[in-house]
């Protein structure tokens, strides 16, 4: 993942907004616990409910929720191999792929 997917995800972020990802490191992802946790995901980021995902994601920063969707869903589905992915289920690859569920 280090070497595959984390240049290819810090460009995109640091590309989004160079300032507030300064410092992309795998904590911007796996959080705080993720080496502990063996950088398995879902992790500590903020949760999103498993339905309404866009809506609830939206309402807590439209911008992000923005970028989320159009840029990074679908670069870390690509990264993965996921051919199916969205905001939300029935695709495999989701929101809550990434973000702990909150329902």
């Amino acid at each position: 993942m280090g070497v595959y997917v984390y240049p290819k995800m810090k460009s995109i972020f640091q590309g989004h907004d160079a300032q507030a990802y300064a410092n992309f490191g795998c904590e911007t992802c796996h959080g705080e616990s993720g080496e502990a946790n063996k950088y398995k995901m879902p992790n500590d980021l903020f949760g999103l409910p498993s339905t309404g995902t866009l809506d609830a994601a939206h309402d807590y920063d439209a911008e992000e929720a923005k970028f989320m969707l159009e840029k990074v869903l679908p670069a870390m589905a690509e990264l993965l191999g996921e051919t199916n992915f969205g905001p939300e289920t029935p695709a495999s690859f989701t929101c809550t792929s990434c973000h702990t569920r909150d329902d």
